[in-house]
């Protein structure tokens, strides 16, 4: 991910950009997105890939702003945060590594100086978005992929070849589960952002781990790193907002 690589990362509203050619097929989990050396390079590339709909995937035909979303964008450049109110759910800064969370404060407290307000929220349903991301994700690449998988089992890497092993048992009770979970995350972001204009979030939990070497290989299922990697993204996919 770009917090990862001392880069410029945006993960547009789900069907912002349209997902022809996504691994996982016409999910309701992929956000497509640019990776930039500016915000700057973000916008160029939004511009470009957003300004209309995918004739391929009939969900961006549903987009309420597809047709003036893009003008507003490049305007936005360097606005500045003077009256933006930014949400702070601090009890989620409280599960991030000491590193990623005095980062984040003094980026916060940068902001605030700049005249932003910064706004406490909760956000107690997040840290059970995982869970839930991982039943649908397992059960929506069987769904999406199965075919193309099962004619390129021996072709597949080692982290992919272990989710296609597991995405077939995930029982209809635990569908349901995630299903509702998703509803009631989106209902508790809906009811934040009422609050503030954004979220301020980490993108990652911990700053960029090593690859664990075990036997010579590399230990790909390391649950807990890969669990503290996406313990913020997994709730932006699953609501379908968007994150930089």
């Amino acid at each position: 991910p770009s917090a990862l690589n001392g880069i410029f990362g945006l993960k547009p509203t789900w069907v912002r950009i349209g997902r022809t050619g996504n691994p996982l097929g016409l999910s309701s989990l992929p956000h497509l997105g640019p990776l930039g050396a500016s915000v700057r390079d973000l916008v160029d590339l939004l511009e470009v890939a957003a300004g209309e709909a995918d004739p391929d995937d009939a969900d961006t035909h549903h987009v309420p702003d597809l047709e003036h979303a893009a003008h507003g964008w490049r305007a936005a450049l360097g606005r500045g945060v003077r009256g933006c109110r930014i949400g702070v759910p601090r009890r989620e800064w409280a599960d991030a590594s000491a590193e990623v969370s005095s980062a984040g404060m003094e980026a916060l407290a940068a902001l605030e100086r700049e005249g932003a307000v910064l706004v406490d929220v909760a956000l107690p349903l997040s840290p059970r978005a995982l869970p839930a991301l991982a039943v649908l994700l397992l059960r929506e690449s069987d769904k999406h992929l199965g075919a193309e998988i099962d004619a390129n089992l021996e072709r597949l890497g080692l982290d992919m070849a272990l989710t296609v092993r597991v995405s077939n048992k995930v029982p209809e009770e635990a569908l349901d589960i995630a299903r509702r979970a998703r509803a009631a995350l989106r209902q508790e972001h809906h009811d934040a952002l009422l609050q503030c204009d954004v979220l301020a979030e980490p993108s990652t939990a911990i700053t960029a781990p090593l690859l664990p070497r075990r036997e010579g290989r590399i230990a790909l299922a390391d649950v807990g790193t890969t669990r503290k990697l996406v313990r913020y993204t997994a709730p932006t996919n699953l609501t379908g907002l968007p994150a930089g």
